[in-house]
């Protein structure tokens, strides 16, 4: 739904193509949905009206002290992020659920277009959140709590996906760190 139109037909067009590196697969590895999910905050952020208000007042010559005066009193901040972290919920879980009908509907589609004969890895997800712990502060805390909540829901669907097809393996995103510096996936 995101996609360009022209990038939807582009990938229409390749669909023959698409299916015949498939069946010529022995095996196929997966990570869907990671930025829908986990770009929650900013597209919460953005969707908000607290974006355009912040972005003009770091555009202006403000000191850091106007600033913070700024983000707590003409802002309001304090008061909005209740608002701001029920939207965010919202969109987390229209998120999640799109990646759990995604997720099962293209392992269903790959097992179609191969007769079941190539093996599907679902890598899990890092997740990026845990490290902004060590900058946390009471404010943050909601935030993270939800981001670790999102990504964790999303590794055990996989697993859960994997326990469904003889074909269908999880791999944790810890096993898969070991071939990336700091655990990093993206």
């Amino acid at each position: 739904a995101n996609r360009a139109p022209a990038r939807s037909d582009k990938l229409r067009g390749m669909g023959d193509e698409l299916c015949a590196w498939l069946r010529e697969s022995d095996l196929i590895s997966i990570q869907l949905g990671y930025n829908d999910v986990l770009a929650a905050p900013m597209f919460t952020l953005q969707d908000s009206g607290m974006m355009d208000d912040l972005m003009a007042a770091l555009d202006s010559d403000m000191s850091a002290d106007d600033f913070e005066s700024f983000l707590k009193s003409e802002m309001k901040l304090y008061g909005l992020l209740g608002d701001y972290f029920k939207n965010l919920a919202s969109v987390l879980l229209g998120g999640l659920d799109s990646f759990r009908v995604n997720t099962l509907a293209l392992v269903k589609d790959i097992n179609e277009v191969t007769g079941k004969n190539a093996d599907i890895v679902l890598v899990g997800y890092y997740n990026p959140y845990n490290n902004l712990r060590e900058f946390e502060n009471s404010d943050l805390t909601p935030l993270l709590d939800a981001m670790t909540i999102a990504v964790s829901a999303m590794n055990d669907y996989y697993s859960e996906i994997a326990d469904m097809y003889d074909n269908v393996y999880y791999v944790d995103a810890m096993d898969v760190s070991l071939f990336f510096p700091d655990g990093m996936l993206y």
